[in-house]
Formats: C-alpha cells, structure tokens, sequence
C-alpha cells in the first residue's frame, strides 16, 4: 500500500512568507495547537511538521470579500471549494489524525471546546480568521480561556498596512506581545491579570513602559486616573516611569 506524499507548506497557495512559516515550525515543535483560521491549509502544514498534534477551525466561507488585491485572484473563491482543496492537502494528516478539521464559527467552536469537560488546554492557539476589529478582538477572546498558562497566543498580519486592526486590537487586548518575524504577533498566556487598555491611554502607557521600573500597567493606568488634574508630591521617582504616566 501506496502512502500519500503530503505537500510541501511552501507549495500551497496563502500569504505567510517562508521566514514566517519556519517560525510556525519551530513554534509549534511537540505541541497540540489550535488554528484559527486555515483556508487552503497552508499554515496547518507548517504546523504539523512539527507539532503533535493540529485542531483546525473554518468556516469555509466564500472568500472574495476578504481579498484587497484585486491581483490576488487564487484568493477568490466559493468556500466549499477551498474546504475541498484544505482537506486534499491534508489527506494524510487527516486520516493519521495528526489534524483535525473543525468547521463552523471560530467563536462558538471554541466556546464548545473550552465547555468540554476534560478537554485538554491546547499549548499554542494561532488566529488567522476574519480580520476587522470586531472578529480580530472576538477570537483573541474566545481563545484566551482555552489557552493553558505558559501557552502561546499568537497570529498572522500584525502590522500589515491592509488590515490595520490587527495590530490595533492586539496592541489593545495583549499587553507585551511581540513581533518576532514579519507579521507575526506572539504573546504568552500568565497567570497574572489581562488588562484591557483604553484607546486614549494606550500611547502615554506604551512610554511609560519603555522606560524602567517595576509598577505593572494596570497599577500605572490606575495611577494616570487618580492623578489626573491634580498637584501631586512623588517621593521616590527612579528613572521616571510613574512620573511620565501622572
């Protein structure tokens, strides 16, 4: 018996570069991962060259509306078609298990996965779904519940001019995410507190942080707002990251 030869990430058609495909792989080395997000499966494959174990969500919606380059037309496409080609791709992964297809709404299946009982917490979730701020802000929350402490959050298009959301709501929701490669996001899951940050303080938070010191940005955001208009006396300024932020 003949065993199928799976295809090469590279030579599946999608966005990511090849920088960004090798960071997915070394990421991903022994880890069960949840995809967000998987059109032809590119991504999936990088994953699963490494990984233990792939769970991958789509809705396998029609994919015009999604693509800004009018160039782009491999892009473009009826949804059910690219389900077809994802699942050609990954015949071998599907049928070792090695992935798993999930297909429905990014939000409610992972809201089913998190209600599971006994469901392990996935180590790496990555979001590559609908890009507006509502769907981008959406995922990062559905996701974080499900994640383990010590997990990997991350995502794809952090920075690209095309979908500035991204970046905003990542910036917004997951304070310390950094940019490793390209247009990747990455931020790992603690077990200290997520803070939300406000649009109008997120600039004068972002200097405050770059200087030295040890206040963490929820006590710095309560500080800016028992401050505000008001003559204040420091004792104790250090490098001046508590003096920036009153």
């Amino acid at each position: 018996m003949t065993t199928a030869t799976l295809p090469r990430a590279e030579d599946i058609k999608g966005w990511m570069s090849l920088p960004e495909l090798d960071w997915l792989r070394t990421s991903a080395e022994g880890k069960t991962v949840i995809e967000v997000g998987s059109f032809r499966g590119r991504y999936a494959m990088a994953l699963s060259e490494r990984a233990a174990k792939v769970l991958c969500i789509d809705c396998f919606q029609d994919m015009g509306v999604w693509v800004v380059n009018p160039d782009a037309t491999w892009a473009r496409g009826n949804g059910q078609d690219i389900k077809g080609e994802f699942l050609k791709n990954h015949a071998e992964n599907v049928r070792s298990g090695k992935v798993v297809l999930l297909e429905g709404d990014s939000i409610e299946v992972l809201a089913a996965f998190r209600e599971t009982a006994g469901a392990p917490k996935p180590d790496m979730i990555f979001i590559d779904g609908a890009h507006d701020e509502t769907s981008v802000r959406a995922d990062i929350e559905a996701a974080l519940p499900v994640l383990k402490d010590g997990g990997m959050l991350c995502g794809h298009d952090y920075g690209n001019a095309e979908w500035p959301a991204v970046k905003q709501v990542v910036d917004r929701l997951l304070h310390g995410a950094a940019n490793p490669v390209d247009t990747i996001w990455a931020w790992v899951k603690s077990e200290t507190k997520r803070v939300e940050v406000p649009h109008d303080k997120l600039a004068i938070l972002q200097q405050c942080l770059a200087i030295e010191g040890w206040m963490e940005p929820d006590e710095l955001l309560w500080l800016h707002e028992q401050a505000k208009d008001k003559a204040v006396i420091e004792v104790g300024c250090f490098m001046g990251r508590t003096t920036m932020m009153m």
